[in-house]
Parts: C-alpha cells; structure tokens; sequence
C-alpha cells in the first residue's frame, strides 16, 4: 500500500534517467522543458501523472490503477514534415518504453503496462511525442 500518491513520479523518472541514457534531461511536468533553456537540454522526457482509475472499493483499502504520460521532447526547428523530429524520436519512445514495460517502480504497485494510443504535437521549435503507461497501486 503506498503511502504518496506520487512516488511512483521519482522512480519512473530515475528509471528512464537510468535505463536510457541518450535522453538529456528527465523531469515531471512542474518543470517547463525548452529547446534553449537551462532547465534542460533535449532529447528530453517529461513524466505527468495522468489520473487513475478504480479497480476495486472492497474493504479499507482501494485498488487504483495509475496512469503516467510520458512525452518524449526533441528540437524539431523548421522541421516542416516532422521527419526528422520521428526520426530522433523513434528510438527514444521505444527504449523509455523498454525501460517500464513490466517493471515495478515501488513496492506495491504491480509492473507498469503500456496503454493504447499515443500523441503527437508540434511547435516551432519542439516535437512533443506521448505515450502512456499503468501501474496498479492499492490506495
């Protein structure tokens, strides 16, 4: 049973930090990511928690299942067609995605499982790519 709701934020974060380590800079939403920001420099990931959804209300406790976004951020100037902006991205989204797929990140929580669909959002100067994974946690 976990005590912080969020304490699966810091270990998704150290895991993506420390499984894939061509990823820049690793940080949960309250920090802005941008291209020519000292907060981070890119590729980078930003990690959200995205709500939960009950599973079970029997007895004192409730069993939740968490979802975290997880969107990979690259430079992208002028990158009209966003080619080369998927082309960097691509391999990033599959080793964050590696890097959780059925892994743990506290005890309790059953391993993390990647969700249906995706995103893409352009900027002028960033490609933002998301993707969403879920953990169940008894609350």
């Amino acid at each position: 049973m976990l005590d912080n709701y969020y304490a699966t934020e810091t270990a998704i974060i150290s895991r993506i930090q420390s499984q894939v380590p061509q990823i820049k800079t690793v940080t949960g939403i309250h920090q802005e990511v941008k291209a020519d920001s000292a907060t981070g420099p890119l590729p980078a990931v930003v990690v959200a928690c995205g709500g939960h959804e009950p599973k079970n209300h029997a007895g004192p406790h409730a069993l939740v299942a968490q979802r975290w976004e997880v969107t990979v951020v690259v430079s992208a100037p002028n990158d009209r067609s966003g080619a080369k902006a998927r082309t960097e991205a691509g391999p990033l989204i599959i080793a964050a995605i590696r890097a959780l797929a059925g892994w743990s990140p506290v005890t309790g929580c059953s391993g993390m499982a990647l969700e249906a669909g995706g995103w893409e959002e352009y900027t002028e100067n960033m490609a933002l790519f998301g993707f969403a994974m879920t953990t169940n946690i008894s609350i």
